[in-house]
Parts: structure tokens; sequence; C-alpha cells
């Protein structure tokens, strides 16, 4: 069963319905607070205020050093007030008029006090108004003039004091501003001396520092390459010559043989046929090898004579290209070391000539801020002049900024309080207060007033209303003809003596059904008995669970009253099980004594039916009998299910009162068993989470719907219904 959650719809008629139930809440609350205010205003003291009328005038001092002309009023409140409140003026009369209790400076909350009776008011563009409130209408206008007149004193100070800080400030402004005048100039000279190569005034000598260097560089690159290119053309050459040649070794010319070698020639050929002939060791061979080796040292001791070639021509070219060479190659260091150093001189140049808009904005902004202080050293050197005399003329005429145009009267009649205007203010301060707090307590009380309320909460359908019951007896409508009713008890007990419950008893118990069966509340059983025969017509033998969401709405009353309205209605035999095990209460309300019932037949299920229950007129009322610590698991065995199959086959309708849902688990066991449940909700009792709570967790899908129980009718949009049927049909009876 889902909840559909929604705002509370706010109408003239809910208005006048939260008042009337805060009732006491507001009336209280208005009551008090109007007596408290009441209380406040008769003790407020009578208050005179007095006025004084002052004035803007121009200093004595301006009309001579000139300047803007004094500003208006409006501008200077903020200066006016500080005045007043300052401690020249503010302890001064305070000491003076007793104001402070101890005859010395006033403590900050006496301060705070003195300055809520004082007053600034503006007349015109130059003149406004220092008022004063107090209780003695004399001492007040006396107050008025004293703070008009220590004003005015304390402003003519304040000027003088103002020239005199002001010479002091310019006197200090102008050495500081002479100090960075020198310091402007200082920079501007040292950054003129750093960078004199690259300034403005030095672009033309760069310009032609650059276009002298690029034509003497384009005069070496030129010789350079010349130079190059014949450097090219001897290597060349030479390679040629090389290749042909010219390095190599001349070859000497042969020349002729000396006797001496002749000599040894023969010698040598004389040996070789000797030492064919003989051996080594024969005299002739021997004799040969001496003179042998005597010819040869005799050779070999005459020098030999060599012939020189003389060079070739094409050697002669190659000596002359090399040396052509090796002075090409000192040219060419030569030029590339004067374009190294030309290309020096231009980056240098054209480092100086790109930096000179960096240099001229920086001279520039040196120069701008050098001229700026200078201007500001010259202005403050005229207002310093100025200044000085405007002192001088202070000291001497002492003007003042304001004077008394209109000084304070004695005031002829009082001010305040407004003693009427406050006493209404205050009733409907306390009206406000009161109806604010109804609305507070209101949106803290969440629980459910009227049926519109409920129906808007939720879409759980409502069986029935119930208005209130009252348990007083003689406020009964219609009460039965007879005393008391008979009640059997269970036939195990009372060996079928009946027991008479007493129709006072049964409606103080609020068992209206049987007390008061005329009654709304029991028309109202009786519909909750219709609807809930009407949509469990289905089963053969129905049986509905009456639960709630906690204790105390209701729930056991409600179960009693149907059981009897269905029993009261039909031939059918009802019958009522409290299975409520943990706190059975049945007994109470019909004046029973406690004995067996629905725990006791749990736990032993074969037993007769009848020995448990009690009959009061054709209802069967088994009660919860002994109280059980843990009954929940009797109620989820299968002997329970066991049982309420035998009490269908027994009964034709069954209604089971059973415990609150939140709390404990049983309500959900028993549902389970149930073919329909029906939830009992007290008006201004039961609160809309709880319910929400207990819906969701209990999750039942056999829901029947919600009894109302508790609705005060007689405030209800339905009032007119129920009062009808009061006076047309009940009277009528």
């Amino acid at each position: 069963m889902a909840l559909t959650l929604g705002s509370k719809e706010i109408t003239a008629y809910a208005v006048l319905d939260i008042l009337w139930r805060r009732k006491l809440l507001a009336g209280a609350t208005v009551l008090v607070a109007a007596a408290a205010c009441t209380a406040v205003v008769h003790r407020l003291p009578v208050r005179y205020r007095a006025q004084a009328l002052l004035a803007n005038q121009r200093p004595a001092a301006q009309a001579y050093v000139g300047g803007d002309p004094a500003a208006r009023v409006q501008e200077q409140l903020v200066a006016i007030r500080e005045g007043l409140y300052s401690p020249a003026v503010l302890d001064q009369t305070a000491r003076e008029f007793g104001l402070a209790a101890d005859r010395q400076a006033p403590s900050p909350r006496g301060m705070e006090e003195i300055k809520s009776r004082m007053k600034v008011t503006v007349d015109s563009d130059d003149a406004f108004y220092i008022g004063f409130e107090g209780s003695d209408a004399a001492q007040t206008a006396a107050i008025t003039n004293r703070l008009a007149d220590l004003l005015t004193q304390y402003f003519a100070d304040l000027r003088t004091q103002r020239v005199e800080d002001s010479t002091d400030f310019l006197d200090a402004e102008v050495t500081r501003l002479r100090s960075k005048l020198d310091t402007h100039e200082a920079r501007l000279r040292q950054y003129k001396q750093k960078a004199s190569d690259e300034l403005p005034d030095n672009r033309d000598v760069n310009l032609r520092s650059i276009d002298s260097a690029r034509f003497a560089l384009q005069t070496q690159s030129d010789r350079l390459a010349t130079d190059q290119a014949r450097l090219v053309a001897v290597d060349a050459e030479m390679k040629e010559l090389e290749k042909q040649g010219v390095l190599k070794p001349a070859v000497p010319a042969p020349r002729e043989r000396s006797p001496e070698e002749v000599k040894v020639g023969e010698m040598k050929l004389a040996l070789k046929q000797a030492q064919a002939k003989y051996t080594a060791r024969h005299p002739e061979v021997t004799r040969l090898k001496t003179e042998l080796s005597e010819a040869e040292a005799v050779a070999a001791a005459r020098p030999l004579q060599t012939v020189v070639p003389e060079p070739s021509v094409a050697r002669m070219h190659y000596l002359a290209l090399k040396g052509e060479r090796e002075s090409l190659d000192q040219r060419l260091k030569s030029y590339q070391a004067a374009i190294a150093q030309l290309n020096g001189q231009l980056t240098v140049s054209q480092r100086r000539l790109s930096s000179t808009p960096a240099h001229e904005t920086a001279l520039a902004d040196l120069a701008r801020d050098y001229d700026t202080t200078r201007s500001q050293y010259t202005a403050l050197l005229d207002k310093q002049q100025l200044a000085r005399l405007a002192s001088r003329l202070q000291k001497q005429t002492r003007g003042a900024s304001f004077r008394i145009v209109e000084p304070a009267a004695v005031p002829k009649a009082p001010v305040g309080p407004q003693r009427s205007l406050l006493l209404a203010a205050g009733l409907l301060c306390s009206l406000g207060l009161g109806v604010g707090l109804a609305f507070a307590r209101e949106q803290m009380d969440t629980s459910f007033n009227t049926i519109d309320e409920f129906q808007t909460f939720t879409n759980v359908a409502v069986l029935s209303t119930v208005p209130s019951i009252s348990g007083d007896p003689k406020k009964a409508i219609a009460p039965p003809k007879v005393s008391s009713v008979p009640a059997v008890p269970p036939v195990a007990d009372g060996a079928g003596s009946p027991v008479l419950l007493s129709i006072p008893a049964l409606h103080r118990s609020r068992v209206v059904t049987l007390s008061d069966p005329q009654s709304v509340a029991a028309e109202q059983y009786r519909i909750l008995a219709l609807k809930t025969r009407q949509q469990l017509s289905r089963s053969r033998t129905p049986v509905v669970l009456m639960t709630s969401s906690v204790g105390g709405e209701g729930k056991t009353l409600t179960a009693l009253n149907l059981s009897f309205a269905l029993a009261a209605n039909s031939d059918a035999r009802v019958l009522l099980v409290e299975s409520d095990l943990r706190k059975p209460r049945i007994h109470e309300y019909l004046g029973l004594r406690p004995g067996r019932g629905f725990s006791d037949l749990l736990l032993d299920s074969s037993d007769e039916v009848l020995k448990y229950t009690w009959k009061i007129g054709r209802l069967h009322v088994m009660l919860g009998g002994g109280s059980l610590e843990n009954p929940v698991e009797l109620l989820a065995s299968n002997r329970a299910r066991s049982l309420f199959d035998r009490l269908r086959k027994e009964f034709d309708f069954i209604v089971v009162d059973a415990p609150p849902t939140l709390p404990i688990v049983d309500a959900h066991i028993l549902a389970g068993l149930a073919d329909g449940v029906v939830l009992a909700v007290r008006a201004r009792y039961t609160r809309q989470e709880l319910f929400q709570r207990a819906v969701e967790s209990f999750q039942a899908t056999n829901i029947l719907g919600v009894v109302l129980n508790d609705i005060d009718y007689r405030r209800s949009r339905y009032a007119y219904a129920y009062e009808y049927y009061s006076k047309h049909y009940l009277a009528a009876r």
C-alpha cells in the first residue's frame, strides 16, 4: 500500500482551526506579552527635547588664502557626530551635569545611553539642529546649549590643529619631494653615463659606423674570395706536377771506372778461374786473394767522383707555385682576421642601434618622473607658502567652522513617551507573537487532525471516522434501557454461570456499541463493520486483523466495538481473539476477570475452543490468557496456523486484536494468517512519520484501510452532517 505525501492546504478554515486548537497557547502568550508591554510602557519616564540651531561659516583665513567654500552640512554629518561623541564634548558635558554616576568619565554603557539621547537634524545646506532629550526641561535646555558651545569650540580647535598639521605635513612633503627630485636627477645622469653609446644622440654615429664596417667587410670578402680562387688553382696545378713525378729524385749520369777498379775486376776474374782449377789451400789461390785484398783497399781509398744532374723546368715551376701558395695562405689568414674584427664592430654597432628605442623609452620615463616630481615640488612649494600664511591668520583670528544661530530654549511640553501608540503596538505584537507561537507549535505537530489531512498525506482508504467518545455515562445520547449485559464465562471456568457487565462501566471503557448504541461513534463502528464485511465477502470465514503503529491509538477499543457491531448486525458467529500476548487488556475494558485464553490454547491446540471463550450476547471473546515474554515462537509455528484453521471452521467471522506493528513483530506474523488488516489511527496523536514507517515496514498487501479515532467532528467541515443526524434522527427516537 503506497503513500502519497503532500503538503497541508492553507485555507481560512485551516487557519481558524489551528487558532481554535491552540487557543490556550495563543491566549496565554497574548496575555503575558500584553501585560509585560503595558508594565514597561507605564514605567517609561517623561522625555523633554531641546534644540539649538548652528550654522556653517567660512573661516577667516580662507578669505585671504582662497580655496573652496565651506562644505554643506549634509556632507559634514559624520564630522559633526564625531565631534559630539568626542571626549572633549561628551565627557565634559557628562561631568558638568552629573550624567555620569561617579562624576568621572562615563562607562561605555553610560556613554551609549547619552549618545542615544542626542540627535542631529539638518535644517538647510548650511545649518543644523543639535537636540538632546532628558527628563528635566531646564536641564535639557542647558545641556543642549552646552553641547553647542563645546561643539563650536571643538571645531575651532580642530581647524587650528588641522592648519598646523597641514603646515607640518607640507614641510615634510616638500623635503620628501626635494629628496625624490634629487634622486630622479641622479638616476637620469647615471643612466646617460652608463648607456652613452646607445643613446638616441649617437644614432647617426652608429649608422655611419655600420655603413663603414659593411663597406670594409665587403672589400675584404672580395679579396678573400679572389685569393681563395687563386689558392684552389695553385693547388690543382701542383697536384698535376706531382702526378708527373716532379718530386722524384734526379738520376745521376754514368761515370768511367778508375784503373784501380779495373784491376780489382781483373783480379776477381783470375781468382774465380784459379778457384775453379785449384783447391782453396792452393798457393795460387792464396796469392790471388792476398793481392785482391790489397787492390780493393787501394780502390776504396780513392774518393768517388759523382756527377750532379741539373734541375728540370717542371721542378723549378713547382717550387715557384709552392712559394706562391705560402704567400696566399698568409694573406687569407690576414683577410679572415680583418673580417672577424669587422663583424665584431658591425655587431656592436647594430646592438647599440637596436637598443636605442629601449633606452629612449627609459629616458622618457625617467624624464617624465623627473618632470612630474618637479611640478609636484613646485606646486607644493606654493601650497606651503599659503599654508604658512593661513596658519598665521588662524592663530590671530581663531576662526570657527560653525556658529550658534539660535540657542536652545526650555521646552514647554514633553515629546514622549506616546503611551497609547506604544500600547497599541505592544498589543499588535502580542497578538502576532501568540499567533506565531500557535502556528509554530502546529508546524512541530505532525499528527493528523482531520480526515482531509490524512487523505492528503496518503492514499490508504479511510473506513470510518470515530468521533471523540466521552467516558462519562451521563453524556450518553441514548443508553440502553437495561443496566447490565450478561457475559457467559468459558465452560470450564464458570460452568455456564453468567457475569453481569455494568452498562455505565462499559460506557466508561467507551464500548459504545453496547453502552450507547444510538451514538454517532456507534454508527461509525457499524459503518466499519459493514465495509469490512463487504471487502472480505469472498472469504468463507473472514479473519480481520486490527493493529496500529504504536500503542495508545485505540486499536483494542476499535476491535471490541467492531466485534460487537459485527455480531449485532447478523446471525453469524463472531469471535474476538486477543492476540496481544505481551500486554492483554480486553478483560479490563469489559470488566472480566483474567483467565485462560489464546496463549493457553496455543500451548494445547487440541483442546476445545469453548473452554477459552466468553460469550457476551452474540459475540464470543477469547482473552489473551497468560502473559508471555516471547510469544513469537508460538505465533510463527504451525500450531498457530492450525488453530486458526480450526477457528475458521467453528466461527463465521473472526476479529484479531494484534499488538502494534512498530515495536514488535507479532502483528507481522499474524497478518499472514488474516484475510485483511485494519490500522487504527488516532487524531492529534499518531504522527505522520510513525504511520509512514508502519505502513512501509508492515508490507502487508491485504490492508483494508484505517479507522480514524478521536476525531473532533464539531470543528470539521462535516460538522453539519453530524449535527443534522443528532437533531433529526436521534431526537425522533
